[in-house]
């Protein structure tokens, strides 16, 4: 029977490195370690387990990622416009927005429909739909370059919602 191997290290300093995606859960299985630091970047987590270990570094980790919307949903649709509503990520503190993007269903060819102000804000119409054509729509949070990170940080894209275009 082979044993697991442990890991081990001192040291995460992954501040700042334009670094997203969903953290593994297997860093939970370091060992030794006496600080981890994962501020401004676009990371999250749905692990329990995993958050609670980030949290034992520092409580407010998640508080300064740059992550996807959550709760997309098509709030109206008229002939050539989608109404997108979202609920919008934590971290606000810096500048920034959302980029919305619209993709027919049947070319799969994504194009950005454009950018909000500002991470406050919660809805946007995606306007010069064809009627008649079915789209997936997606939405990514963006952070500015700022004190703490000299570069933009796009987070990856929420999930799809789809909108089917009547005649």
């Amino acid at each position: 029977m082979k044993a697991r191997k442990r890991l081990w290290a001192r040291h995460i300093a992954a501040r700042n490195k334009q670094l997203n995606g969903s953290i593994p859960t297997e860093l939970a299985d370091l060992t030794g370690l006496y600080n981890v630091d994962i501020q401004y970047n676009a990371l999250w987590t749905d692990d329990a387990t995993l958050q609670t270990f980030l949290d034992s570094f520092d409580s407010e980790w998640d508080e300064t990622q740059t992550i996807a919307p959550e709760e997309l949903t098509i709030a109206s649709v008229a002939d050539h416009t989608v109404w997108l509503e979202w609920t919008p990520i934590t971290y606000t503190g810096d500048t920034g927005g959302y980029e919305v993007f619209s993709e027919p269903v049947v070319t799969k060819a994504p194009t950005s429909g454009g950018f909000t102000a500002t991470k406050s804000d919660t809805t946007f119409p995606v306007t010069g739909l064809d009627p008649g054509e079915s789209y997936d729509f997606t939405v990514s949070a963006f952070t500015n370059p700022h004190n703490h990170n000299q570069s933009k940080v796009v987070s990856e894209s929420s999930s799809p919602e789809m909108a089917y275009r009547r005649h």
